[in-house]
């Protein structure tokens, strides 16, 4: 079963342009990565499922999205050898929120738990791991980023671990890797599903040096803090010249790309663990990632305060040859897509309705072709502390609606004001704007003239404005009142000192 051999290399299929790796190009990158598969899957149904998630990358920090620097040799492989889509979409620039779409299949908005700072999975919603224990595999929710500390991300799988990490510095990568594979090995003989969460690369920047001197010639001396230093002050810092070329900035960028590199070779070590256990050959591996990063695009740094590009725009790499041959997809397509194509590509049993997204494969005979999705990308950011935006994608447009707006220099100020706000969140005493309410501040963006979001053309495009307007208010109308009132956290996940701590040191407080 391979996509349609109809689509050859620059063939036009649809309106949509698809590229297929020559075989023998692909054969040589077989050769390198020395992950040549034994055999072919008999059925899309008999295959093991990895779901991998590297926290906070920007798909432009990849080689295979065209970064010049090595930062993902062996990732970048997996992308030679599978289908790569070039404009995937998270469906937020938060965490929570992000994983909890990857998890039901359904936006933030669309749940009465899905948004702001304490988002999560709705329980009454079958969501992911429930789908795959049901259907007979082992399952396993593995993450080492404290944000999944309370149970609900991993309700449904067989097994639920959080490694302990120590805050500030990187490095637990190739522990959530060798995690994994004894999962693997405690369940021979029966199919698997695993949801491999990777904290890194986000913030703190802070690689080992072995990782962080490929990018950079030196250690740069006392370097400031992302999070507690540049952040609240970043009006003192672009003062100073803080931005591509200063020697602050740079540190922060060879930092996140020495996580890339980190987390690179935790990816190859799962991959080459399981060629050993020989399961490799009967595994569908997906990589991608919650949310991207911001480096000063728009005027601001981190993620979880706009819904732009940056933010945005997330790896997505579906690795199986023996199901599929390499092709790059050109095609828009965002996160609440992977649920449903899981579904159809496995044969899962599943009777709900609700599900956003559509499958991004579709069975042709005894082929799997691409299936271009047909509805609007949404994407959100809901933080209560923070900006609250709304971003909606058709064609070549993209319109940001929000209904709490903040300039980069008020983001800053915020920054500095978050513990009290999300304390009075969790106890349920915190006032916010009504999230399903009038916007306070629109833009509009021509993507094919304007990729990078600089030139807002809401006044010249006053027809395209409209229609994605309807789309967001039709939207809205469609969600439910987010849940309010304090925030329950399960018995064995209390929000503890220690807990604070952890999330601190990620630049939540």
């Amino acid at each position: 079963m391979v996509i349609s051999n109809s689509m050859q290399r620059g063939a036009v299929h649809g309106k949509q342009r698809y590229w297929l790796l020559p075989a023998a190009a692909a054969g040589v990158l077989f050769m390198i990565t020395g992950l040549a598969l034994a055999q072919t899957p008999d059925s899309s149904r008999d295959l093991n499922v990895i779901i991998i998630v590297l926290d906070a990358l920007r798909a432009d920090h990849l080689g295979c999205y065209g970064y010049a620097r090595k930062t993902s040799p062996f990732i970048d492989s997996l992308a030679a050898e599978g289908i790569l889509f070039q404009r995937a979409m998270s469906n937020s620039s938060y965490t929570r929120e992000s994983v909890s779409v990857l998890m039901t299949g359904i936006l933030p908005s669309s749940s009465p738990t899905g948004t702001g700072w304490f988002a999560k999975p709705n329980p009454a919603t079958v969501n992911m791991g429930e789908l795959f224990t049901n259907a007979g595999y082992a399952t396993l929710f593995l993450t080492d980023a404290p944000v999944f500390a309370t149970t609900p991300f991993g309700r449904g799988f067989t097994e639920k671990v959080r490694i302990p990490t120590k805050w500030g510095e990187s490095g637990s990568g190739p522990a959530v890797s060798k995690r994994a594979l004894t999962f693997v090995a405690q369940h021979t003989g029966k199919k698997f599903m695993m949801y491999l969460h990777y904290i890194d690369p986000h913030t703190p920047y802070s690689p080992p040096d072995e990782y962080y001197l490929r990018f950079a010639k030196t250690r740069l001396p006392n370097p400031p803090d992302l999070m507690g230093e540049i952040r609240p002050n970043l009006p003192k810092f672009l003062a100073e010249g803080f931005g591509p070329g200063e020697a602050r900035f740079e540190d922060q960028i060879a930092g996140y790309d020495g996580e890339i590199a980190l987390n690179d070779f935790a990816v190859a070590t799962l991959c080459h663990g399981l060629k050993d256990l020989g399961v490799l050959d009967r595994t569908l591996i997906i990589f991608t990632s919650d949310h991207g990063e911001e480096f000063l695009e728009h005027g601001f740094v981190e993620h979880a305060w706009t819904v732009y590009n940056e933010v945005l725009h997330v790896p997505l790499i579906l690795w199986q040859p023996g199901l599929f041959p390499p092709a790059r997809i050109d095609a828009r397509v965002s996160h609440c897509d992977l649920l449903p194509t899981l579904v159809r590509l496995l044969d899962l049993p599943c009777e709900r309705t609700d599900l956003a997204g559509t499958p991004l494969l579709t069975r042709q005979g005894d082929q799997w072709i691409f299936a271009a999705p047909t509805k609007p990308i949404i994407s959100e950011e809901m933080l209560q502390t923070r900006p609250q935006v709304r971003a909606v994608i058709q064609g070549d447009f993209k319109y940001i609606a929000a209904q709490k707006w903040l300039t980069p220099a008020e983001c800053a100020e915020a920054s500095k004001h978050q513990k009290p706000g999300i304390e009075a969140i969790r106890t349920g005493t915190f006032e916010g704007v009504d999230i399903l309410g009038p916007p306070v501040y629109e833009a509009l963006y021509n993507l094919a003239n304007d990729p990078k979001e600089q030139h807002n053309v809401l006044a010249e495009s006053p027809d395209r404005a409209l229609e994605l307007r309807t789309i967001m208010e039709t939207y809205k109308a469609s969600c439910p009142k987010p849940i309010k009132g304090p925030t329950a956290e399960p018995q064995d996940q209390q929000w503890t000192p220690e807990r604070q701590d952890q999330m601190q040191a990620l630049g939540y407080f």
